[in-house]
């Protein structure tokens, strides 16, 4: 991707935006340019010219990573992969909403996404949650402030839309992937409501809007587009909130920030008074890197401004340097606080490598941290031999004190079948991933139990008993969670449900998450899942005469399709299952396609009904 900008000036759908938007991952498969239109005809694209010469960053760093110098300046910085979050596929973003909880963006079979995730320390999350509420398509790259949410919206393309004409292959204009758009919305929990698109984003149809940043008084929406009349690639614009609540026109931030290459991934400091951001211009180490440039205030108490205005807004951008900056592409900073403390962001610098420590490829999280005193930098790097005479009485402070120790937090409840009747004897088994906890409680004849847990810390609580399924919750509880005690409820039922999400057509390879009743990701990766299942057949296997796979599709295609499709995916569950060491007699698979639908909620929308009618179902046949 070093050399990406080529790829924005040819005529490939007008201006395509490869993954850097993170909004067109799968723009490679079309061959040629998208139609103006929806009359379906023979695009004609313009040359554009090229322009973007980059010169060569050669500057100091302004993170300087070598531990001597803790002694001497009484901190050093560490870069790191954050761990418990990357893949081989593509994760782009952290947007945080609090200390402990962010939302991250990432890519899974050319798709956007977003899911909550936990903060554990500097370097260390777990997933969470998905969110509900986002329209079926590309959803990603945001801006959280105060409850409102900004993020990129792409639709999706159905492959029975495309036409081919001449060897191009083309779309009507309304469904472009090409047409990403800023949308803001109202975020709860792990829902969004109230979803709408600011006016006068773009132009043209189909130029691109995405990678929104609200400033910190939630008036002010910077981003990122290739509108045509900026000064090459994608610019930097802004638009202000009006006291009637409208949003101005775009406004180009001007040619001190954008350069005649691309300028994406906005973001402010927490005090308002920096706009850090990636180009590919200016002077660069090498690909995409990571400026900063300092805001004047007058920016937050103008709204009449023009382009040339602008120019005496913003500094001159400043180049962070390496070692975060390297000769591969850095993008998308952000920080829970101050970015002299602690810088997260993305790279594929490891993306041609792979670790049998963790898992990463394409785009990998990244943070870059300061560390200020001895047992930090203990806990840093537990392998460290030296010793280091540091004043532990001058250390500063760090928000939050992840080294605090925390009472633990009892966990108390019962276990309950389906229909409400206390379960005698259930096993609840908690585990903790990190340090390989693994312990076990038994219920009593009223179905109560109770045990303890640490604060800050994942924990995975499974309830079963050999009659019955499962039931499990990934548990993690937050340093300032104000009680000593916590109530938890099981629920086993005697037949169990999984919800793999298949990509459309697809049947072999699930999404990496696995769905709730509620159609929403559970934040569980679906191998995982399939392992607690075949661990509760093992319970009761010497009992089990069979176990019956039923394979659900959605009501989209035909019914003979569907049928189809819901045995293929039912095979593979099976077949996963016997990898697992189930053993192959006992497993019974049939298809009900479409025929064996849920009932839809009231009011429920129509694509999250069909992501919960996307299911396969297990039912314990005893002897």
């Amino acid at each position: 991707m070093k050399h990406l900008t080529k790829i924005f000036h040819t005529c490939y759908f007008k201006k395509i935006l490869y993954y850097i938007s993170i909004i067109i991952l799968f723009g490679a498969s079309f061959s040629s340019c998208i139609i103006t239109s929806s009359k379906l005809e023979t695009p004609v694209c313009k040359e554009i010219p090229q322009g973007c010469y980059p010169n060569t960053y050669n500057g100091k760093s302004l993170y300087d990573t070598s531990s001597s110098l803790l002694k001497q300046k009484g901190f050093y910085y560490r870069i790191e992969t954050v761990k418990g979050l990357n893949s081989p596929d593509d994760e782009w973003q952290i947007e945080f909403i609090s200390d402990n909880k962010a939302i991250m963006t990432y890519s899974e079979s050319g798709i956007n996404k977003s899911i909550l995730v936990r903060r554990l320390n500097e370097e260390k999350f777990s997933t969470d949650i998905g969110i509900d509420g986002f329209n079926d398509g590309h959803n990603g790259a945001s801006s959280y402030n105060k409850g409102i949410l900004a993020f990129t919206y792409s639709p999706m393309v159905s492959k029975n839309i495309i036409k081919e004409i001449n060897s191009y292959q083309m779309v009507p204009e309304s469904k472009s992937i090409g047409k990403g758009r800023i949308t803001i919305a109202n975020l709860s929990g792990n829902s969004i409501n109230s979803l709408y698109q600011p006016d006068n984003q773009v132009v043209d149809s189909l130029e691109w809007a995405g990678h929104p940043a609200i400033a910190p008084n939630g008036k002010i929406i910077v981003y990122s587009s290739d509108k045509s009349d900026g000064y090459g690639g994608n610019d930097l614009w802004c638009v202000f909130q009006t006291k009637q609540g409208t949003w101005t026109k775009p406004i180009n931030l001007g040619s001190i920030i954008n350069s005649k290459c691309d300028e994406i991934s906005p973001y402010f400091s927490k005090n308002g008074k920096r706009l850090y951001f990636a180009s590919s211009g200016h002077q660069t180490v090498g690909g995409y890197d990571i400026f900063y440039s300092d805001i004047k205030s007058e920016f937050y108490t103008e709204i009449s401004f023009n382009d040339d205005d602008l120019n005496d807004i913003f500094s001159n951008p400043v180049n962070l340097g390496s070692p975060v900056n390297t000769t591969n592409d850095e993008i998308f900073p952000s920080s829970i606080s101050d970015f002299e403390d602690i810088i997260y962001y993305s790279s594929n610098q490891y993306s041609n490598e792979s670790s049998l420590v963790e898992a990463r490829g394409g785009f990998d999280l990244m943070v870059c941290y300061k560390v200020k005193t001895v047992m930090q930098e203990k806990i840093a790097n537990v392998k460290a031999n030296e010793t280091i005479n540091t004043d532990l009485n001058q250390a500063k402070p760090k928000e939050p004190n992840f080294d605090k120790v925390e009472k633990n937090v009892t966990i108390k409840g019962k276990v309950f079948s389906k229909i409400g009747e206390p379960i005698d004897s259930a096993t609840i088994n908690i585990s903790a991933k990190d340090d390989n906890l693994e312990k076990s409680v038994i219920s009593k004849k009223t179905g109560d139990f109770v045990f303890d847990i640490e604060r800050n810390k994942q924990y995975e609580i499974t309830a079963q008993k050999k009659e019955y399924f499962y039931d499990s919750k990934r548990v993690l509880v937050n340093p300032d969670y104000s009680q000593d005690t916590m109530d938890m409820n099981f629920y086993l039922p005697e037949i169990g449900e999984i919800r793999l999400n298949f990509p459309t057509d697809e049947y072999k390879n699930p999404y990496k998450f696995t769905l709730d009743s509620n159609g929403i990701e559970t934040g569980r990766i679906w191998i995982e899942e399939l392992k607690l299942v075949a661990s509760n057949i093992m319970l009761s296997l010497d009992r089990i005469e069979k176990i019956i796979l039923v394979g659900h599709t959605d009501d989209v295609a035909s019914d003979d399709y569907n049928m189809g499709l819901g045995q293929r995916r039912v095979d593979f569950l099976a077949s996963e299952l016997i990898k697992l060491g189930i053993p192959e007699k006992i497993l019974t698979t049939r298809s009900a396609g479409e025929r064996e639908p849920l009932l839809k909620k009231s009011d429920e929308d129509i694509n999250k009904y069909r992501k919960r009618l996307r299911r396969v179902t297990l039912q314990k046949i005893f002897k």
